[in-house]
């Protein structure tokens, strides 16, 4: 992910809440073993409150997304942690220009402006047994990134690996500050709640990046040309090639055989099956049938309901294919066709869309001689 709209951030925040207020139970257990044991509950009223600012609301920029958020956290908590953790947001964005879309650098400064705020408020360093332990590690990688990565579900990815190691590294020393102070080397050996929470909230940014990236990458394949290919033994050498081409046109290929010279399954049985997959895409998917000639694979596809199969060995058979007639399986014969020819007549296939207009009166009648004689 190399950007966030508003209300994609705005989307992440929320989606962090949740996320804390879910860790209550074991952000108060963590706290009670060497705390006040409030912690947890800090948190959860902290972020229900950020949910009461930014959800349903519209922002102009991300700058006034974060304040807000920041404020609520900071009249919701109290004490210091609400200081600390408002911090991240508040002084997060502090004396940057308004944005209304984030990118790494954004991300990077907001995060960095946040460390310097929390330690200047609050005196803490790495080794402190603090969230100033989780925080470091995770802005250090960040800034360490920012020059050579631009995805930003990466830099958070190495941000929460650091984090967690730095929440994990506080279970060696003893506290400088809160009530765990007074325990001195008693408190080694368990793990900060505020750096717990930290590695939270930083982890929760990285799990919600990849929804995003996998939301986007759904997004893009339904974009992509799905293309099932099909052929008998005859014309194995054809279809290599030109799966080949399709995948460096990123056109999703589902091969469906055959894939070798033994294969003696018929160049019917093939074009069924293409034909099966593209009657069950709802006819979002096209086809591509080779065998000897294409002839026989032309024959046996347009035997099936909605299928309108075309032989193409020139590239202006393989244009007016789809302006004239609406094909949706392109038939080629290996015999018939070099690899070079079939992949000029492909591209012209594939770049091309049915419009309609004078030719979609013979696409009916086809498709109503197709209703009367296919029952």
């Amino acid at each position: 992910m190399d950007r966030l709209s508003i209300e994609q951030v705005q989307d992440m925040l929320l989606f962090t809440a949740h996320e804390l207020i879910d860790k209550r139970d074991e952000l108060t257990r963590i706290d009670a073993q060497i705390g006040d044991g409030d912690h947890g509950i800090g948190m959860e009223n902290g972020f229900r409150s950020l949910i009461s600012a930014v959800e349903g609301h519209s922002f102009d920029t991300i700058n006034q997304l974060y304040r807000e958020a920041g404020m609520a956290m900071l009249n919701s908590m109290g004490g210091a942690s609400g200081v600390i953790f408002s911090s991240l947001f508040l002084q997060g964005v502090k004396g940057m220009e308004d944005f209304d879309c984030m990118r790494s650098s954004e991300l990077v400064s907001i995060w960095s402006n946040g460390l310097a705020s929390i330690k200047k408020r609050g005196g803490a360093q790495k080794g402190d047994k603090t969230m100033v332990d989780a925080l470091e590690p995770a802005v250090e990688i960040l800034q360490a990134l920012e020059s050579r990565e631009q995805d930003m579900t990466v830099l958070m990815e190495k941000a929460s690996e650091a984090a967690k190691e730095g929440m994990e590294s506080t279970k060696q020393f003893g506290a400088k500050f809160g009530r765990a102070k007074s325990l001195m080397e008693r408190a080694i050996g368990y793990q900060d709640a505020g750096a717990t929470s930290t590695y939270f909230i930083i982890d929760s940014m990285y799990k919600y990046l990849l929804l995003e990236d996998e939301k986007q990458e759904k997004s893009n394949d339904a974009k992509r040309t799905r293309i099932v290919i099909g052929c008998d033994n005859a014309a194995i050498d054809l279809k290599l090639p030109i799966v080949e081409f399709l995948k460096e046109k990123g056109v999703i290929v589902e091969d469906v055989g055959c894939d070798t010279v033994t294969d003696i399954t018929t160049y019917p049985k093939i074009a069924e099956r293409v034909c099966r997959k593209i009657q069950e895409s709802n006819y979002q998917k096209r086809g591509i049938l080779l065998c000897g000639t294409g002839i026989g694979m032309a024959i046996t596809a347009n035997k099936f309901k909605g299928i309108r199969a075309a032989v193409c060995h020139d590239a202006f058979s393989a244009e007016r294919s789809v302006l004239s007639n609406d094909c949706n399986i392109l038939c080629m014969g290996e015999r018939v066709i070099g690899v070079e020819l079939a992949k000029k007549n492909l591209k012209e296939w594939l770049e091309l869309k049915f419009v309609p207009g004078p030719s979609s009166a013979k696409i009916n009648d086809i498709s109503l001689i197709e209703s009367e004689n296919m029952k």
